[in-house]
């Protein structure tokens, strides 16, 4: 019995351990679509400036969207202005159309780590574009995050 407290304590420890600690923020799109030209703006929260950290992205879709791919731009700018670009290529569905990430109902998300081990200075403003070629207004994506934690 003992023991068993013991583990639980740990495990509710290293969850509230901060170095594993990870933030989001999220923007909703409008039901118009989210238009090519009209990126997605994000100033992370990166509290310890001698740090590195992780960045994903996350995306929040309806069964509505039309295609099994999602492509992005993502865009991190420094201090002096200097951007430094990641291709994000996001899986969506399978070959069979069978939506992939987690979720349920008409609603799923997908994550993909764009960026490993930034230095907190060189992602002070993040920018996200929708570069899907063939489609200059993309319908059926909700949300779209930017999740920061602090690199290991």
């Amino acid at each position: 019995m003992v023991a068993a407290g013991l583990i639980a304590l740990a495990a509710c420890c290293a969850a509230c351990d901060p170095s594993q600690a990870s933030q989001g923020q999220y923007v909703h799109l409008p039901d118009a679509g989210w238009d090519s030209a009209l990126p997605l703006r994000f100033t992370p929260s990166l509290p310890d400036s001698t740090a590195s950290y992780d960045l994903t992205v996350a995306v929040r879709h309806s069964t509505a969207y039309g295609y099994r791919n999602l492509n992005l731009v993502v865009d991190l700018i420094d201090d002096s202005a200097r951007v430094e670009r990641h291709k994000a290529h996001f899986v969506l569905a399978d070959d069979y159309g069978n939506w992939l990430g987690t979720g349920f109902g008409t609603l799923y998300q997908s994550k993909l780590t764009v960026a490993r081990r930034v230095p907190a200075g060189h992602a002070r403003r993040v920018v996200v574009w929708q570069s899907m070629t063939d489609c200059p207004v993309l319908h059926g994506v909700e949300d779209v995050g930017l999740i920061t934690k602090k690199a290991e």
